[in-house]
């Protein structure tokens, strides 16, 4: 993600899952202009990123309630970024993947009076999905194995949110496509992983 980038993905809000001290919220900010950054972590923000206009912090974890209905009143997104520190793979996709699931339950209650999300969507097309993948390590063959494994059950996570993001509005449905790529970055360490996805229509 880069200047380049931005009138592709900053048409909505941005979700930094796992943020402290900030580094991807100040990303999010000032190299894409995306005017709304949500960043979750039950850490503490460094004061340059809390100080940014646009930026809003809550202190709790992913899954709690609290989260959903923060997460909600920001929708939708258009990129999602991750870097906590979870060293199950398995168990952070499962967490992401149910959460935003749990955010659109929420948006499409009849009940719901968030008016702030009028699209009644969880991310605006297209979006960008990034998570750093932090792989158990022991030896270059056991992080090797535990890729593998990604690999197996990533696409099917993928198509789980890419699912999400086929209803907008209330009758309106589109068809949703996901390419995707892991990478080992520079800035990863060595048993770290880059994932990157994105969605977009058909």
């Amino acid at each position: 993600l880069d200047s380049s980038t931005k009138s592709i993905f900053s048409h909505g809000a941005g979700l930094d899952i796992g943020a402290s001290p900030g580094g991807w919220t100040q990303v999010l900010h000032n190299t894409l202009d995306i005017p709304t950054v949500v960043a979750l972590d039950p850490g503490t923000l460094a004061q340059r990123v809390t100080s940014l206009k646009g930026v809003h912090h809550l202190r709790a974890e992913l899954t709690t309630q609290e989260s959903i209905k923060f997460l909600a009143y920001h929708a939708p997104y258009s990129v999602i970024v991750c870097d906590a520190s979870v060293s199950n793979a398995n168990e952070l996709l499962v967490k992401i993947a149910d959460t935003l699931d749990r955010v659109l339950s929420l948006l499409r209650k009849p009940d719901n009076s968030n008016d702030n999300c009028s699209e009644r969507s969880v991310f605006a097309l297209p979006l960008c999905l990034i998570i750093t993948l932090k792989l158990p390590y022991k030896t270059k063959d056991s992080i090797d194995r535990n890729l593998e494994k990604v690999n197996k059950y990533l696409p099917d996570y993928l198509r789980r949110i890419a699912l999400l993001g086929s209803s907008h509005g209330d009758n309106d449905v589109v068809a949703v496509d996901v390419w995707h790529k892991i990478s080992h970055l520079f800035a990863n360490s060595i048993s770290e992983r880059t994932m990157l996805a994105v969605f977009d229509k058909k």
